[in-house]
């Protein structure tokens, strides 16, 4: 199946003939933090780097033709379909999800997403005669990465478990939900060093969101009670493949996370 994008709802397949350029979607982005240059101060240490927002450009053939032959009306469907292109990826400045359905080489086709809004551009060149142009488009994609459409939710932990972690790169989209005990309970990942603990509550369960920052319980918020090794951007990460956890402090957790793609 062909690489296909879709923008606030709407696949640019049926506002363009053919999406020839896609610059910005695919593979690593830029690095963020204060340490782009190495430390040469004797001791000093480079400072935590994160994935930051990137810019993708779309460009494409737009026609006024009716599946395929040109008439009277083929310069009025091309501004129609331009207009409509216009309003879809501008959206009055929101926010809203851009989702890809990307081939693979073996198994079904990944669809992934991210959120982004309209940047500039979408003005037309090379014109072609009075029904058809290419048009260009940029968008700021402001997810590092490309996630997964939903959650995969592991086996419920009560000591430890290995489980094997889908995606390129490591995700912070994962939410904890403790239950069971009054104790502190703590989850570790040996794989990445890092761990996350918060006190219990037997009658109730306790669920953190390690990327939001958040931890309710019975709808309130506990996050003074929430201790973690983890940076600054994050409470708990899970590696790509093997990913080695370990619950202290008895009752049980339950962990659901997004994987994330390149």
């Amino acid at each position: 199946m062909a690489e296909t994008l879709t923008v606030n709802g709407g696949s640019l397949a049926s506002y363009l003939y053919k999406v020839t350029r896609l610059n910005g979607f695919h593979g690593n982005v830029t690095m963020r933090g204060g340490d782009h240059e190495t430390p040469r101060r004797r001791g000093a240490t480079a400072g935590t780097r994160w994935l930051g927002p990137r810019v993708g450009t779309v460009e494409g053939l737009l026609w006024g033709d009716n599946s395929g032959t040109i008439d009277a009306n083929s310069r009025g469907r091309y501004f129609d379909r331009y207009r409509a292109l216009s309003a879809l990826v501008w959206a009055n400045g929101a926010t809203y999800t851009i989702t890809r359905v990307i081939p693979q080489a073996s198994g079904s086709d990944l669809t992934a997403e991210c959120t982004g809004h309209y940047l500039g551009g979408l003005e037309s060149f090379e014109q072609i005669a009075n029904h058809g142009a290419r048009v260009s488009f940029d968008l700021q994609l402001l997810d590092p990465c490309w996630w997964a459409t939903s959650d995969t939710t592991l086996s419920t932990i009560t000591t430890t478990l290995t489980p094997t972690i889908t995606g390129d790169i490591a995700t912070n989209r994962i939410t904890l939900t403790f239950s069971g005990v009054t104790a502190t309970q703590r989850l570790t990942n040996s794989t990445t060093g890092e761990w996350v603990e918060v006190a219990g509550n037997s009658g109730a369960s306790t669920v953190l969101d390690c990327r939001d920052f958040t931890a309710t319980r019975s709808g309130s918020s506990v996050a003074g009670s929430v201790a973690h090794n983890g940076s600054y951007v994050d409470w708990l990460t899970l590696a790509p493949g093997s990913n080695s956890l370990t619950l202290t402090g008895g009752g049980q957790v339950i962990v659901a996370y997004r994987p994330a793609y390149l």
